[in-house]
């Protein structure tokens, strides 16, 4: 095969036993099965179908379709990350880059987000896949005790926090150097010796494929190795199809968990006129519908079928329409099928083609899927009897309903989840990742942080988009931590330093998201972020650092579904769905720009924002002041804002009660509702809302008269304006000029 780059590989190998010579079989002794063993090893992201041509000295020959995928992305490899979860974990490999992205500067600390085999202590999640260790910064987990010197026993986050060295078990490090412990690289060929690798993980492979990651869907499993539920039902020839297991197993609860995220994010966001629950791989396989036309010759009803019916329907079409803004060669969502089964399976499947081909051009990895896979089961069993009729079904594809519901359901979820990385994950595109980090020197800040390796091919599990959402994340909680959790601010510790290398157990305690939020939204820190555990020891504290979380994306305005146990034992796929969320989001959360309110003391400032829209149809927005003193200011208009089309303004009134003094801040949040399906979804706004009182106006003026050097008492009365009992203090200042009188 021709890479991209022009070399030359050949991926693919088979290795026949006896050297290709099949002993004689007789027909009174039981047939000996042979054994071929075919490898698959690609340098680079590589997806391919194939056949394998069997061939004897009588030129007899029979074909074996392979279908095989080397990728270095979670979207694509979570399967593997399923099947070995316990076995293998991501690991960070040190080193130096000098000018990272092609940037030219002094040499940085960087890492290689690398998956290899590993001993992993159990998890606090029984979901949880993967696992970290950090060498840089000094610290400790909750695997370790305290460092000498300290009396207290201290326990890191539920997250891999960086252990000591002398702390690891002896088979994590066991066969691997110093420069790979602690180390984010994918189950590549890692530094494990080969004589400690279990016998059924490297049986039949050769020593250049150990390790390398295979897509589990049609992939060579042995038969032997198939968990039972996962065959069950299933003929031999249907073996090594994808399928989705039961949830009865570690494995299915974990596809499981997968499909509630892909169905979460996709009925959200997928979708051009607001969310539309799905749930597959019904929703989006029932692409027609029956419905009863007038016939014009005859003037008599009679049943047809349309692609789809009504302007709630949406397909998969319209989905892709949404996500890549391109319609599909020769698919047409108005589009009649014929009534007759036979040209509406045949339409249908070309219209599946069209679909995967589409994502392939793209970059989806999706070898194993083919178009039939996709249709309904009333249209799949018609196709497969039209394959038996014509025995030209060399694959023998005989599903039963319960088998075909498994194959679908895996097929879907595939497609969907290719469907976000190649159209969704490019939207974490290069620019400044300390946006959020105002107070900071971005460039400095950057340089002293130790981010992932940003070179394509450097790790085998995240693609160059996720490693850069985990150099957003570490940069975050490297740079807030002590600010958020400040010993002078904040009762309990400063949490321990890591480095964030994957997007389940490194964000199971929720401090690098809260960290996110305290750089764009530091409003937050006072109210809900300083209330959350920084030493976590039991799960319960996990969970109650989520609701937390929870309660910010809510107010907040956020629109994802997520609840809190999904954050405090997640899987690795949702959560990176829901940096990649915040990723785009939380810049807008950013002010805009500053509104001063000024006037008198114990009066009311007023100011009013005024807004427009470039869209040529009505906005809708909901109007909200939030921050530590917030109930200080008011918006007396109400809280939802109809800003009208073509560039036509609206004014927002905000409003300042002023009873104090000093300066008060809060921020005003303008998020966007949709009032109909129909309406767009427009932009946050943020206006950071300051006060300063211009005027003092005395309210009494009491006149004294007494001898020289002695002492007279006056009795002052004073109101207190405030709703409850309030604490006031007196201040006797001798001046010549009137202090009363703010310059």
């Amino acid at each position: 095969m021709v890479l991209k780059d022009g070399s030359r590989v050949k991926p693919l190998s088979v290795s026949l036993p006896h050297n290709g010579t099949v002993p004689p079989q007789t027909h009174t002794e039981p047939q000996t099965p042979i054994s071929c063993t075919v490898t698959f090893c690609s340098p680079q992201p590589l997806d391919l179908s194939s056949h394998i041509t069997f061939l004897d000295h009588l030129n007899n020959r029979f074909r074996v379709e392979v279908c095989a995928t080397a990728d270095n992305s979670l979207l694509t490899v979570w399967p593997y990350l399923a099947l070995h979860r316990s076995e293998q974990q991501i690991v960070l490999k040190s080193g130096c880059l000098s000018g990272c992205s092609g940037e030219s500067g002094p040499s940085q600390m960087t890492g290689k987000a690398v998956l290899q085999p590993c001993y992993s202590p159990s998890p606090l999640s029984r979901y949880t896949s993967s696992s970290s260790t950090f060498a840089f910064l000094s610290s400790t987990s909750n695997h370790s005790t305290s460092d000498s010197g300290d009396s207290r026993s201290r326990t890191g986050s539920a997250g891999p926090g960086p252990r000591r060295k002398e702390d690891w078990p002896q088979k994590e490090t066991e066969g691997v150097t110093d420069q790979q412990q602690g180390i984010p690289v994918f189950p590549g060929p890692g530094p494990r010796r080969k004589e400690d690798w279990p016998q059924k993980e490297t049986e039949g492979v050769t020593d250049q494929q150990q390790g390398i990651p295979v897509f589990p869907g049609p992939g060579p499993r042995r038969k032997e190795d198939w968990p039972q539920k996962e065959t069950e039902g299933v003929t031999d020839q249907q073996q090594g199809i994808p399928v989705f297991p039961g949830q009865d197993s570690e494995e299915g609860l974990y596809y499981h968990s997968i499909l509630q995220a892909v169905q979460k994010w996709f009925s959200q966001f997928g979708w051009s006129r607001g969310p539309n629950p799905i749930s597959l791989p019904r929703s989006l396989r029932r692409v027609v519908c029956r419905v009863q036309t007038v016939d014009s010759s005859s003037s008599e009803w009679r049943n047809s079928y349309l692609m789809s019916q009504g302007k709630d329907t949406r397909t998969i079409y319209d989905m892709l329409r949404h996500l890549s803004g391109q319609t599909l060669p020769g698919v047409s969502t108005n589009q009649s099928l014929p009534c007759n089964l036979t040209e509406r399976v045949q339409q249908l499947l070309h219209w599946n083609t069209v679909l995967l081909a589409f994502l392939r051009r793209q970059g989806a990895c999706l070898s194993h899927i083919r178009p039939e896979y996709l249709l309904d089961s009333q249209e799949f069993s018609h196709w497969s009897s039209l394959q038996a009729q014509s025995q030209c079904d060399q694959r023998g594809l005989d599903y039963s309903s319960k088998v075909f519901e498994s194959l679908s359901k895996r097929a879907w979820m595939d497609v969907l989840l290719q469907t976000y990385k190649v159209l969704v994950l490019p939207r974490v595109t290069e620019g400044p990742l300390s946006l959020g980090l105002q107070s900071c020197d971005s460039g400095s800040m950057e340089q002293q942080v130790p981010r992932i390796d940003p070179m394509p091919l450097t790790s085998n599990v995240y693609s160059t988009w996720e490693r850069r959402l985990l150099t957003w994340l570490n940069l975050h909680y490297h740079s807030m931590r002590t600010t958020v959790w400040s010993p002078l601010t904040s009762t309990g510790d400063v949490p321990s330093a890591r480095w964030v290398v994957n997007f389940d157990l490194d964000l199971a305690d929720g401090l690098v998201l809260a960290a996110v939020l305290a750089a764009y939204c530091p409003f937050l820190i006072p109210s809900h972020l300083q209330r959350m555990y920084t030493s976590i020891s039991r799960l319960e504290q996990n969970l109650h650092n989520s609701i937390i979380l929870s309660q910010a994306f809510t107010l907040l305005c956020l629109d994802i579904d997520i609840q809190p146990t999904e954050l405090s034992d997640s899987n690795p796929v949702l959560m990176l769905m829901l940096c990649v969320y915040l990723y785009e989001k939380l810049p807008q959360y950013l002010p805009r720009r500053t509104i001063t309110l000024s006037g008198s003391l114990h009066h009311t400032f007023t100011k009013q924002v005024r807004l427009k829209s470039p869209s040529s149809r009505t906005m809708f927005y909901h109007a909200s002041i939030v921050g530590k003193e917030a109930h200080h200011f008011s918006l007396p208009q109400g809280a939802s804002i109809t800003i009208p089309p073509k560039g036509r303004c609206v004014e927002v009134t905000v409003q300042y009660s002023c009873s104090f003094l000093r300066p008060m801040e809060a921020v005003l949040l303008l998020t966007s509702r949709s009032a109909s399906s129909a309406s767009p979804s427009g932009a946050t706004l943020a206006f950071s809302l300051k006060t300063q009182v211009t005027h003092i106006t005395p309210s009494g003026i009491v006149k004294c008269k007494s001898p020289c050097y002695q002492l007279k008492e006056l009795q002052l009365k004073v109101k207190n304006p405030f709703s409850k009992d309030a604490t006031f203090r007196v201040v006797l200042v001798e001046s010549k000029a009137n202090i009363l009188q703010v310059e």
